[in-house]
């Protein structure tokens, strides 16, 4: 394939504005005439220097033309400028134009609650403003009152006071920490209790939720201590301890009541009779006997050890409030206090001296500072480098009376480092133990603030990061230090202060832990406790049996203080770590009873413990203090122990195993029967939720919404460091920046509940919680309607049982209903919290919503009264059901709705919290029903499919073809309920057994091996952008394809990942080849309609065109053009009305019959014509009317003597027919009606259309009784509807056949594109026409066969124009049709006007296809003068040429054109 000898790849220049459409070809203007003219006669004068002859003197003509042709150019030019000039000026925005007629709509009022608190809410009528449409604030508003008021959340006992038959269902609320709002963790774990809680209650039981608040020592101190000095400027020190805890006890009181109303707004069904603090009378008295219990027991001892000590808030700190920093490196970190960042992620190595001799041992340390407390230096027994020095001291630099024995101990890695570790047991946790080992001296250096303190020599007094950077100089002038370099390490940081925790030893409580957690592990591998979900009850496993022993004391003032007691004897020494010295009791009379016994006639003074509980104390004993305990109440007699603690993973080892431990101690009980450890809620890019970083979402926040200025706003208001809140306030305007829309508390339930999978954690999308806000608005919408549907007098039947009248639709919902029950009963159960919201959102989404509503409304206005009544049973029953199966998730909207219900006769149930739940009823599963209704559902969603993905809205035409004789006669009774689950857009649905052949002109959608849907998409679609769109995405996902083949094929991935991951990849892959596969088949299908419709529009062209053209189509194109011909709807298809044909067959020549004589088609007679002869006859043989037959005399008026062709192009044989009357057929049989009332729609729904350059004469020469004749209308709906012409002509020298053609093509409205394929052999036409059609690019590849590829001509026509039987080309060549010399000239001048007149909007896409063959090689003057021409054009129009040669010398003269 040669090159294009002129390419262009600028873009097309945009007209100012674009020419009306109209069936009259646009006026070409007259400077693009006179350019075009120059152009020809530059080009002409150009072909005498391409031929080597001498230039001829110009005449005076030709000086004027090239004067006036410069002149043109220079407007033209110019007018180019300025056309840029305008494009680049600056464009004011345009002022958006109002619809007309359409009124804004009027903003809802905010809704005033006009019911009296805690009285039953007055239902408002679905037309006030608030109600029309779902309304989270209207809808939710009152209800929460008045269940409160009437005691519904209370727990209900038998009249004797007894758990009810169906047994108890207890869960005490995990209590937030009062320091402030809630956050989502907690919307997670309130939603999962409530559905749980409310689910057993509607199941009949004996239900208690008990709620409360931890005081949260801690943080509740740290926050108060804050907001003191940004007030006042004062510290806790500044109030004295009485008067800063009033100070916490006010500010407790104030967010208590913040706390419950956010639980309030959450719908929480909670006992509020029975709310609990931590710090209330009675879990006091509680704290205080489990504290003397376990002290008197030796349970609890006092011990001077090791403590994460935070010298900011100057307490020590459980675990759980130390937060681990990774560093990869060096790093400088704030540190509270220090006005510059402070140096870690770096290891220091120096130098110790030996005692007594010149020797040296290098040591290394992340904490450089630290080595003022050093005491030893430990290296590996087997280390031969430091054999000899085991058993001698290092001397410390800066403190010379201190000696460090150098001692030997496995502990050490000799390959690690220097081999050697410095040892600091009174501040590192691993020396600790070394030291006990090895009876080292323990010496503290820190003070309580961080500073050092009096055995830290020269540096007393000096702050701890100070130190760090002046030792290591002290070093160096010592000649000790040897360097520092980066080192991964982490940073222990208190979470609330933000400050360096350090290890420092002091006197503190303990708890022995290793005998509790022994019993503790049993009750949960006996199975008396069940942890879920797995992973948790491993963690559990995991911790317990590595348990240490629990340090409870916290150097603070707000909490639980220790009741134990310090005896100062007179005339001894005080010891705070002597255990013997300290007496426990409930009171000071207690300890001092205890004392008295123990020290005797001793003087002594009790002084009480100034330290508090650790939070969790006093929280393990949460579940039976609530109760009651340490008193016997009938709470802690008929509900302990609990049923379901359900709390975050992240607090298993501090909360639940405590609990466990201290219930089994304290009461001899399990605390729980159950726990389920929910994930923890991140952020939306996957981080934990902090203050700090300003991600904690209130549920308030989500509720009602909220402007991000607001957040800001809030921010401000809080105890964040001026620094966190500029980084708190720039994550808020990446996460909301519209703010947070509001959601309302159903939705925010629902969706924490969704999230819920008992796996990894959840990062929460404020997008998706609101998308569940619209789920909301559907429900609403669906009951709105039933209740509307409902007569006013409605009576509900007395009970839900079927009645057997029900249809296959009332069956199907009735059984998709008691399906649900089942399984939402059996997810709850095991607690697959995710698992129940898809089973309820798939039955009131997908089965009550988009398909029984929808069926019902066609029986309910068009059935029976009989029908409707049933239709209507069944229509409140499902909706009942859905009410109260989703009222555990969605409390407020479906009390709501519910309260909206006529009841059942005898139902007095107050409310739907006090309803029965759902459960299965056997004689409602009918899967027989649901396999016949799921065909039709099926097929509903095939088609809505169909219909979004190619935007088809209105006037849909769909077919349903059944495979199996049940689909079928199911799709057939069914008929009415297809057409009204699809939806309003559909006009007509056909309903074709498994014999119909595919419906032409549809794209597909398989439903099952027992259906398929199919959408009529024929000139309703751009397959050309459907096909491109479709590869994009398919490209697309094969390079995810092979990027994920690629990953699991690497060895390292195989052998490393662990195998579910690699499951779970591997279906990944399965997924993207499904959708690759998928894609495949959607640009298969595109191209099976291009190809129909191609067949279509040629078959109109070449109808009017040229029988060999036929002869010599592609094999697949000919099939499916003849194929529908074939089909009895097509206006092609003859019907074989042999009445006035030859009914003559002529089987093709054979070796056993080389002679074979015609033989007829129905022996039988006319009565033989049968349809299932036409069918048999369609197998074998199909006419084509030749109606370019130039020895026709007839040929225009249709008075027959035209030739019939039967071709077959494996075989290469002809059968001929000899037509008769054709015109009177054509006129007179009721095929000719078909053709006009069916015939438009088939016909003329082709966006592409080939014609030769005859049609526009032959077309207007056709008599009046042609079929091919166009009315107005016809030709209306023809001109409207094509995008695409192709111009095929194989003459190529026929300027005035060219001239007309703007005339025709002009007329096509809403033409695209344009493609002219000029001078190419009869038998190459037809395969360039579908090159064309698909494209240029498709086009410029065709590759024209060399002569030795041709195939066999066919027979030639007896009667063909020349007389002598020899296709057009062949004569042509031999000189007998030869282009006089006159027509070569005109013929580019002709083509120019042709592009000029056609392309004159300049949106027009252009494609030339001119052939260089051997016939043409000696016309390349011609192909100068093209040449030229395009030159002169393009700057008019843009269009492509492409020069297609035959032979290799074809190819060299299209270069040297080029040149």
């Amino acid at each position: 394939m040669a090159t294009n000898p002129v390419q262009h790849s600028g873009p097309p220049i945009t007209p100012t504005e674009t020419p009306a459409a109209s069936t009259t070809p646009p006026p070409v203007a007259a400077d693009a005439k006179n350019a075009v003219k120059a152009a020809a006669a530059a080009s002409a004068s150009a072909s005498g220097d391409a031929t080597g002859s001498a230039p001829k003197a110009k005449s005076a003509k030709e000086l004027e033309k090239e004067k006036k042709k410069a002149e043109k150019l220079a407007k033209f030019q110019a007018k180019q400028a300025a056309s840029k000039d305008k494009s680049a000026a600056p464009v004011s925005p345009k002022e958006k134009k109002v619809k007309p007629g359409k009124v804004a709509a009027e903003p809802v009022p905010k809704y005033v609650e006009d019911t009296p608190a805690g009285e039953k809410k007055k239902i408002k009528p679905f037309d006030h403003p608030n109600f029309k449409a779902y309304d989270p604030i209207a809808v939710e508003s009152a209800w929460y009152e008045w269940w409160e008021k009437e005691g519904f959340f209370k727990p209900e006992f038998t009249a004797d006071g007894k758990v009810k038959d169906k047994g108890n269902f207890v869960i005490v609320h995990p209590p937030p920490n009062v320091t402030g709002a809630l956050h989502m963790g907690h919307g997670l774990g309130d939603s999962l209790q409530d559905v749980m809680v409310r689910w057993n209650r509607m199941q009949g039981k004996t239900v208690l939720w008990l709620p409360g608040c931890d005081h949260a020592g801690i943080s509740t101190q740290s926050v108060v201590e804050n907001m003191l000095w940004r007030k006042e400027q004062k510290t806790r020190h500044d109030l004295g301890r009485t008067k800063f805890v009033e100070t916490v006890w006010d500010w407790k009181d104030e967010y208590h009541k913040r706390i419950n109303n956010a639980l309030r707004k959450l719908g929480g069904s909670f006992d509020w009779s029975r709310e609990a603090f931590t710090m209330d009378a009675n879990l006091s008295a509680a704290v205080a006997e489990t504290f003397v219990q376990l002290h008197e027991e030796g349970i609890i001892y006092r011990a001077n050890r090791l403590v994460n000590w935070c010298t900011k808030l100057n307490t020590a700190l459980s675990n759980l409030e130390v937060v681990q920093k990774e560093l990869n490196g060096r790093t400088l970190l704030e540190v509270p206090g220090y006005d510059k960042k402070v140096e870690f992620g770096i290891i220091v190595h120096f130098k110790y001296k030996i005692e007594g001799t010149g020797e040296t041992i290098e040591v290394a340390t992340t904490r450089i500072e630290t080595m003022l407390g050093d005491t030893g230096i430990a290296v590996h027994p087997q280390d031969e480098r430091y054999k000899h020095l085991v058993g001698k001291n290092a001397v410390h630099p800066f403190i010379p009376d201190r000696k460090m024995p150098i001692i030997a101990d496995d502990y050490v890695d000799k390959e690690f480092g220097t081999g050697a570790v410095k040892i600091t047991p009174a501040h590192d946790p691993n020396d600790f133990s070394l030291g006990q080992r090895h009876n080292l001296e323990f010496i503290n250096i820190l003070t309580d603030d961080g500073a050092m303190n009096e055995n830290a020599g020269p540096y007393r007094g000096q702050r701890r990061f100070d130190v760090r950077y002046t030792i290591q100089d002290d070093l160096k002038k010592l000649g000790l230090y040897v360097g520092k370099k980066d080192n991964p390490m982490k940073v222990p940081l208190c979470d609330k202060s933000k400050d360096i925790i350090e290890p420092i030893m002091k006197p503190q409580w303990w708890v022995r832990m290793k005998e509790m957690a022994s019993e503790a592990l049993k009750v949960v591998q006996d199975g008396q406790i069940r942890i879920q979900p797995e992973s948790a009850r491993k963690s559990y496993y995991r911790w317990m049996g590595d348990v240490n022993d629990w340090c409870i004391s916290r150097q603070l003032w707000w909490g639980h203080q220790c009741p134990v007691y310090f005896a100062s004897i007179e005339g001894e020494e005080s010891d705070q770590s002597d255990n013997s010295r300290w007496f426990s009791g409930k009171t000071q009379e207690e300890a001092e009873e205890k004392a008295k016994k123990a020290l005797g006639d001793k003087k002594f003074s009790l002084t009480r413990d100034e330290d508090v509980l650790d939070t969790w104390f006093s929280s393990g004993l949460w579940p039976f203090s609530t109760l009651g305990w340490p008193k016997t109440t009938d709470d802690l007699e008929k509900l302990f122990p609990t049923s379901v603690l359900e709390t975050g993973w992240d607090i298993l080892f501090f909360w639940i195993a405590r609990m466990v431990m201290l219930s089994l101690k304290m009461t001899g009980k399990i605390p729980f029967k159950e726990v389920y450890c929910h994930s923890l809620v991140r952020d939306s890019e996957g981080r934990k939720m902090s203050k700090s970083l300003g991600n904690v979402v209130d549920p308030l926040d989500v509720i009602y919404g909220i402007k991000l200025d607001d957040l800001h706003a809030k921010l401000a208001q809080g105890n964040l460091h001026p620094g966190e809140v500029e980084k708190a306030t720039k994550y808020q305007k990446s996460a909301f920046p519209q703010g947070i829309p509001q959601c309302g508390a159903d939705a925010l339930r629902f969706c924490m509940i969704a999230y819920t999978t008992g796996g990894g954690d959840i990062n929460f999308d404020i997008q998706v919680m609101h998308g569940y806000r619209r789920f909301c608005n559907k429900i609403y919408q669906a009951t709105k309607y039933v209740l509307g549907n409902l007569p006013a007098d409605y009576v509900p039947p007395k009970s839900n049982k079927k009645t057997g009248k029900e249809s296959l639709a009332e069956r199907w919902i009735l059984h998709k209903m008691t399906i649900a029950a089942r399984e939402i009963n059996e997810a709850l159960t095991d607690r697959e919290f995710m698992k129940s919201t898809m089973i309820v959102y798939q039955y009131w989404y997908a089965a009550l919503c988009d398909v029984f509503i929808e069926n019902s409304k066609a029986i309910i206005q068009d059935g029976t009264e009989e029908q409707k009544r049933s239709a209507r049973d069944t229509l409140y029953t499902a909706l009942e059901s859905a009410l109260t199966m989703i009222h555990p998730f969605m409390p407020f909207i479906t009390e709501e709705l519910w309260q909206r219900l006529p009841r059942r006769p005898e139902d007095k149930t107050r409310s739907i919290m006090l309803a029965s739940y759902p459960t299965y009823d056997a004689e409602m599963d009918d899967p027989a029903s649901e396999a016949a209704y799921e065909l039709l559902t099926e097929c509903s969603r095939g088609v809505r499919s169909l219909m979004s993905e190619y935007a088809v809205k209105d006037g849909a035409r769909v077919f349903v073809q059944a495979f199996t004789d049940t689909a079928f006669k199911t799709a057939s009774e069914q008929l009415q309920a297809i057409q009204s689950l699809s939806g309003k857009g559909v006009a007509e649905v056909q309903i074709l057994d498994v014999s119909a052949k595919r419906p032409l002109g549809c794209v597909t959608f398989p439903i099952s091996s027992e259906a398929a849907v199919f959408l009529y998409v024929k000139g309703r679609v751009d397959m050309d952008a459907e096909i491109e769109k479709a590869q994009k995405k398919l490209v697309k996902t094969k390079g995810f394809l092979q990027k994920q083949q690629k990953i699991l094929n690497d060895p390292a991935y195989k052998s490393k990942v662990p195998a579910e991951t690699q499951e779970t990849d591997q279906k990944k892959v399965l997924d993207l080849e499904l959708e690759a596969k998928n894609f495949e088949s959607t640009i298969a299908q595109f191209e099976q309609l291009k190809m129909e419709t191609t067949g279509l529009a040629l078959w109109l062209a070449l109808a009017m065109a040229s029988t060999p053209i036929i002869d010599r189509l592609p094999d697949e194109i000919l099939q499916l053009i003849l194929y529908e011909a074939m089909r009895e709807e097509s206006p092609l298809y003859l019907e074989y009305c042999l009445d006035s044909w030859n009914r003559q067959y002529m089987p093709p020549p054979s070796s056993v019959n080389p002679d074979p004589t015609p033989m007829p088609l129905f022996p039988d007679g006319p009565a033989s014509r049968t349809r299932s002869n036409l069918k048999r006859k369609r197998q074998h043989s199909i006419s084509v009317v030749d109606l370019d037959d130039s020895s026709s005399e007839t040929n225009n008026n249709w008075d027959g003597g035209g030739t019939t062709r039967v071709v077959r192009r494996r075989d290469h044989f002809v059968d001929q027919y000899q037509a008769a009357h054709l015109k009177d057929w054509l006129c007179a049989n009721s095929t000719c009606r078909r053709f006009r009332r069916l015939g438009k729609e088939q016909f003329f729904a082709a966006k592409t259309f080939a014609m030769s350059t005859h049609f526009p004469k032959r077309l207007s020469n056709y008599g009046d009784s042609s079929p091919f004749k166009l009315s107005d209308a016809d030709k209306k709906l023809f001109l409207e509807r094509v995008e695409h012409v192709v111009i095929v002509d194989n003459n190529a020298y026929s300027p005035r056949q060219l001239m007309e053609l703007p005339k025709s093509v002009g007329a096509f409205s809403r033409l695209k594109r344009c493609t002219l394929l000029f001078g190419f052999r009869t038998g190459d036409a037809g395969e360039l026409i579908i090159s064309a059609v698909n494209g240029p690019r498709a086009l410029h590849r065709w590759k024209v066969r060399s002569d030795a590829e041709e195939s066999p001509e066919i027979e030639p026509r007896a009667d063909a124009g020349t007389g002598t039987g020899t296709p057009h080309h062949e004569n042509r060549e031999a000189g007998g049709n030869e282009p006089k010399s006159h027509q070569l000239i005109e013929m580019p001048e002709a083509l120019g006007q042709l592009l000029v007149g056609i392309g004159v909007s300049r949106t027009l896409k252009m494609d030339i296809a001119v052939s260089l063959d051997s016939v043409w090689n000696r016309y390349l003057s011609w192909n100068k003068q093209l040449s030229s021409l395009v030159q002169n054009i393009y700057p008019i129009l843009r269009f492509r040429v492409h020069v297609l040669a035959r032979s290799q010398a074809d190819r060299k003269a299209s270069k040297v054109q080029k040149s």
